[in-house]
């Protein structure tokens, strides 16, 4: 297995979840039918032109994002720190899969413009700081934690929360008002 030589397990245990993502939302669907939830979210939104109050929408995105964190720590906290990583990947990867494959069959290939569009801007910046800090606990004792990364991941953290809450809900109602 040249993925454990080459030192990616990080990305093995993403894909893997992904793949099983994928996989469970196709048996999912495949027994119960159920379809229509992201054009409902969208029409929903569209419709009622929802524009978020920023001081309660800042809350939330805080907590929301920051409950990846916790995990982390607990992975960190915990000494089981590779096995807790991998399952953050895991449900990472896998969450993605079921979104990916809910999105596509709902409205087709304009699912996946909507969901690249809902995650664009803010994903760079989250994808950069989850990936310092997961990257760390996973090698923890190879790797040492220097100021340096701290400042990184708060503020590839922060950048991530800011063009979530001004650039985003901008973004989403011109993709689903091009969509209609």
């Amino acid at each position: 297995m040249k993925i454990f030589q080459r030192k990616q397990q990080m990305l093995m245990w993403c894909m893997a979840g992904f793949v099983l993502g994928i996989l469970t939302a196709n048996l999912y669907l495949k027994f119960n039918g159920i379809s229509g939830h992201i054009s409902k979210i969208c029409e929903d939104g569209v419709q009622k032109n929802i524009t978020p109050i920023y001081k309660e929408y800042f809350i939330y995105i805080i907590y929301r994002r920051s409950l990846m964190f916790a995990a982390i720590l607990t992975a960190f906290l915990t000494r089981y720190k590779k096995l807790l990583t991998g399952c953050i990947l895991t449900w990472t990867g896998f969450a993605t899969g079921i979104v990916l494959v809910i999105s596509v069959i709902d409205r087709g290939l304009p699912g996946i413009l909507l969901c690249i569009t809902a995650l664009f801007p803010q994903i760079i910046f989250y994808f950069m700081s989850y990936y310092v800090a997961l990257k760390y606990v996973y090698e923890y004792p190879n790797i040492k934690w220097t100021f340096l990364k701290t400042g990184f991941v708060i503020i590839c953290f922060l950048t991530g929360v800011a063009t979530e809450i001004a650039i985003n809900p901008m973004l989403i109602q011109m993709i689903t008002k091009i969509m209609k």
